[in-house]
């Protein structure tokens, strides 16, 4: 948390980790979190996007991420995007056969600048980040309707994307475990 200053009052735009989530809020999100712990626990999710919705347009208008989280007991704050995993196609709606992935090394960027930009604010709105992480959420839901096998898809992510990812020292993993992390490790 912020040590030496206070911290914004961020209140009306905290939530749950899954109330970020722009699959969440479409609608489409079957996963949830159902750990009687992680619901208890899970509310100082800070809401960036609807936070940045009251900022001039020259701050809402950078690529930002999805929500932070500031952990006051480990004095680390996290920034999250939050992803369903057909983010990792161009054409994420076309049949199996004609998908083509992103680039991963343009896309790990592009999140890195998300998240830099969102520290970048967070810190000019008064809190001090002394430590922190940047953390990338995907869900694994059926949106498109089809059977996707959880394993090709994290085999997908391992493959293409990790090396990206931890070159620009990302941390990724699927939503319950990302929520996990944030509030537990």
């Amino acid at each position: 948390m912020c040590v030496g200053s206070i911290m914004p009052d961020y209140t009306i735009f905290k939530k749950t980790f899954c109330d970020c989530c722009d699959t969440k809020k479409k609608g489409l999100c079957c996963i949830g979190l159902r750990d009687s712990r992680m619901i208890r626990d899970n509310s100082g999710f800070i809401d960036w996007e609807e936070l940045l919705e009251e900022r001039d347009a020259e701050v809402h208008d950078k690529k930002h991420c999805d929500c932070v989280y500031v952990n006051p007991e480990k004095n680390i704050t996290f920034f999250i995007e939050q992803k369903q995993y057909l983010f990792v196609y161009e054409n994420p709606l076309a049949e199996a056969h004609e998908k083509k992935l992103k680039n991963p090394a343009k896309f790990a960027q592009s999140l890195l600048n998300k998240f830099k930009n969102t520290k970048d604010v967070f810190i000019a709105d008064g809190n001090d980040v002394n430590s922190y992480e940047f953390v990338f959420a995907y869900n694994l839901n059926e949106i498109d309707g089809k059977r996707t096998s959880t394993e090709n898809i994290e085999r997908l992510l391992r493959i293409n994307y990790e090396a990206h990812f931890e070159a620009a020292d990302i941390r990724w993993m699927d939503c319950k475990s990302a929520a996990k992390h944030v509030l537990y490790d």
